[in-house]
């Protein structure tokens, strides 16, 4: 199953290559129209799940889960929150995502060798200009922590 290994349970962890949000969004809508249903009409998770069984098996759940919390851009249609609407994410909300997401991993740094290991495993291009600045004033307060230059490992 070639998605597994980008998918947890609660949308993508990170997106396959040369994907990124809106190639999901895009995905979710070409899938949608294959399916004879809405992404966020009622259904349509089971019906996404049925159609890709059969390439992924039980990962297609995890899958379609993650795909329609990429369209929302959140979770709480999970819920049954009636008052979800696709496309509607603020931007406050998307940076917010990305504060929750690398908080914790940027501020668990603790020496250059993970440091590295964070910019060899982080694809700028997946992210806003805002979201990339406020990784970037983060790992830098780590880096001033740790005593690095953060410029050192990042890909150019």
């Amino acid at each position: 199953m070639r998605f597994k290994q980008y998918i947890n349970e609660t949308g993508f962890k990170k997106y396959p290559k040369g994907w990124n949000r809106s190639s999901v969004r895009k995905f979710a809508k070409t899938i949608s129209k294959n399916m004879g249903k809405d992404v966020d009409e009622k259904g349509w998770f089971d019906a996404c799940v049925r159609k890709m069984e059969p390439e992924m098996g039980e990962g297609a759940k995890g899958f379609c889960a993650s795909v329609k919390d990429e369209y929302f851009g959140q979770t709480k249609w999970r819920s049954g929150d009636k008052t979800v609407k696709p496309g509607k994410v603020s931007k406050n909300e998307d940076i917010s995502i990305v504060k929750k997401t690398f908080k914790d991993k940027i501020h668990n740094i603790k020496d250059p060798s993970q440091l590295k290991e964070f910019y060899n495993n982080f694809d700028w291009n997946e992210y806003s200009d805002e979201e990339k600045d406020w990784i970037e004033s983060n790992i830098k307060k780590v880096a001033r922590k740790i005593e690095c230059d953060p410029e050192q490992y990042r890909k150019k």
